[in-house]
């Protein structure tokens, strides 16, 4: 009883150690003002420039020179852990401009990134044949996400489609089955 006590209670930290940690540093969150919106940076952004927000999304374009990176960033909605989610249409686009090189290579087209950034005002840059106004933010930190496996779901050992999932383990035409075909009665 002891053993599995201690077990519970060992996984139960490794849970809770998992679920505080944070991309971003304990600094570069508490520089983010707490009623700095993505929203209203968009609506306002002569009222908001020079607070700090928190900020994720999906890489549409990187453009670096050698003195800056320039991020185009497609605005999603974040989780609890600050991770984009989901593309959030009303919000738009912005641009995050970074003093440090961001090599394409990795902070390329369609990888994830939350990063917490200082406004400093706004762009128009045409897109897509009109004119497009984008906040733009100064990069105090920023966290690129790992990209996902592209794995097949089922494990190497489950080799038959899912409508025979309630046999499992065993296909309809399985050597040691007792009966070769299903009889339904």
């Amino acid at each position: 009883m002891k053993n599995n006590a201690f077990h519970s209670g060992l996984w139960l930290t490794i849970l809770f150690i998992s679920a505080c940690s944070h991309p971003l540093s304990k600094e570069a969150r508490l520089s983010i003002d707490p009623d700095a919106y993505f929203e209203l940076a968009r609506e306002h952004p002569n009222a908001y420039k020079g607070k700090t927000f928190l900020l994720g999304g999906l890489i549409v374009a990187n453009k670096t020179t050698q003195e800056v990176s320039i991020l185009e960033v497609l605005s999603y909605d974040l989780d609890f852990q600050d991770k984009p989610t989901l593309a959030n249409e009303k919000n738009g686009r912005f641009l995050a401009r970074n003093q440090q090189f961001l090599d394409p290579a990795l902070y390329q087209k369609d990888r994830l990134v939350t990063l917490t950034g200082t406004l400093t005002g706004q762009e128009t840059q045409p897109l897509n044949g009109g004119e497009y106004t984008y906040p733009v933010f100064e990069v105090e930190e920023i966290y690129l996400w790992p990209k996902k496996l592209n794995r097949d779901h089922r494990s190497r050992y489950y080799r038959y489609p899912h409508h025979y999932y309630p046999h499992f383990p065993y296909h309809p035409y399985y050597p040691y089955r007792r009966y070769p075909y299903y009889r339904y009665w």
